[in-house]
């Protein structure tokens, strides 16, 4: 039996044929039914990896249907907080908590140059140690060395 196309987000996703959804093989039973995204773009990589890890981690954890049910009851109730963004975006506040805010820049600002500065709080002025004021700290991922004037 086949399934029409279901379009959510970058997700375009066509049910096929063969291959039966089982815990050993949940990871391929659900790429199989994307289909409709073109083979090696970045939205099927992205689709694929979230697929792998996602089920990688469920399959780790082995959450029980309460657990499972009280998650999704979570993420229910964060996307009715975040209704107003303006005002509550509890969704990226969970991204700020889990660190993944902070790993999408460490990732996206990674620096070229060693003498960089973090482009975060984790910038030349926040921390414990002191830094070296001769010369000064780069505040650039693409610093030039300090002309002698």
């Amino acid at each position: 039996m086949r399934c029409g196309a279901l379009t959510c987000g970058f997700f375009a996703l066509r049910r096929q044929d063969g291959i039966a959804f089982s815990e050993e093989n949940s990871e391929e039973a659900v790429i199989s039914t994307m289909a409709g995204i073109p083979s090696g773009s970045r939205n099927r990589v992205v689709a694929e990896a979230l697929v792998r890890n996602l089920h990688r981690f469920v399959k780790d954890c082995e959450p029980t249907n309460e657990e499972w049910e009280e998650a999704m009851d979570f993420l229910v109730k964060l996307s009715q907080w975040s209704h107003e963004p303006a005002k509550r975006h509890e969704l990226m506040l969970v991204s700020d908590t889990l660190g993944v805010t902070m790993l999408v820049d460490c990732i996206n600002h990674r620096k070229m140059d060693p003498r960089a500065t973090e482009w975060t709080v984790q910038g030349p002025f926040h921390g414990a140690r002191e830094l070296s004021r001769h010369p000064p700290p780069a505040i650039s991922c693409h610093a030039h060395p300090r002309r002698a004037r």
